[in-house]
């Protein structure tokens, strides 16, 4: 049987909307039920969004939805139903849910982009797929945006983990520190960060710490030749944790504008 979120509205106008395109879906089960997977048929086929608004707080924010069938079908999940979040190191993105997580089944009539009213309905498009459902490892399209992919992470790191409170389960943090100074143009800013933290939950740390917009600033750092390197992804994070230096305590300079 289905589940449908409740309350949710037939269909809110998003203040954002974002798409990424997927050709490869994985799903991992509870109670040792066997993993399925769903594969693209071609490109447009399959796809993943990310809408939030602010009629959407009462469901954490905002929802993701997975998309089928041409993105006829769509199975929507608001965000109060994510017990973790990440882009993984090869930018597949992996979530993980509460038990029978409520969700939406929608179909669209026109295609993508949606402009005309869905239709709520009680059937799954995925044939149960989303029965017991534990976790969804999506594989977007090798042509999608990497710096969308960080802006729908730290959106969801924002609105809906710190926001409410929620640990997110596939973030880990370890006791493992490392001494990070932040050189701006006109003052340095030294703080003892997680080194196993993703770059999305960088940004959201040095939005909230230096009251920045993550959006509109630049990063980089200085590689072990002296060149500066801009900062700007996950693997270039990788890179420049890699680049630190220092025996008994980890040190890296970001310099931020």
């Amino acid at each position: 049987t289905s589940k449908s979120a409740s309350p949710s509205p037939l269909f809110c106008r998003p203040q954002e909307l974002l798409k990424i395109d997927i050709i490869q879906c994985q799903f991992e089960y509870f109670a040792g039920r066997p993993s399925a997977v769903i594969n693209s048929k071609y490109i447009g086929d399959l796809a993943f969004l990310y809408r939030i608004g602010d009629s959407m707080q009462s469901e954490g924010g905002g929802e993701i939805s997975f998309c089928l069938n041409g993105m006829s079908d769509e199975v929507s999940i608001p965000f109060n139903q994510l017990t973790g979040f990440k882009i993984t190191s090869d930018e597949k993105i992996n979530l993980r849910f509460k038990p029978n997580i409520q969700r939406t089944y929608r179909h669209h009539l026109g295609g993508y982009p949606y402009l005309l009213e869905p239709t709520i309905s009680t059937s799954d498009p995925t044939n149960g797929k989303f029965n017991a459902l534990h976790s969804l490892l999506l594989a977007p399209d090798r042509s999608g945006n990497l710096s969308m992919l960080t802006e729908i992470a730290l959106g969801i790191e924002k609105l809906w983990f710190r926001k409410h409170g929620v640990n997110n389960e596939l973030v880990k943090d370890s006791h493992k520190k490392m001494y990070l100074t932040c050189v701006f143009p006109t003052e340095r800013r030294a703080l003892a960060y997680p080194i196993d933290s993703p770059y999305h939950r960088l940004l959201f740390d040095l939005e909230t710490r230096f009251n920045l917009n993550a959006s509109k600033i630049n990063l980089r750092f200085k590689n072990s030749r002296g060149d500066m390197i801009g900062l700007k992804d996950e693997e270039s994070w990788k890179l420049a944790k890699s680049e630190a230096n220092g025996k008994n305590l980890i040190r890296l300079d970001i310099y931020i504008w």
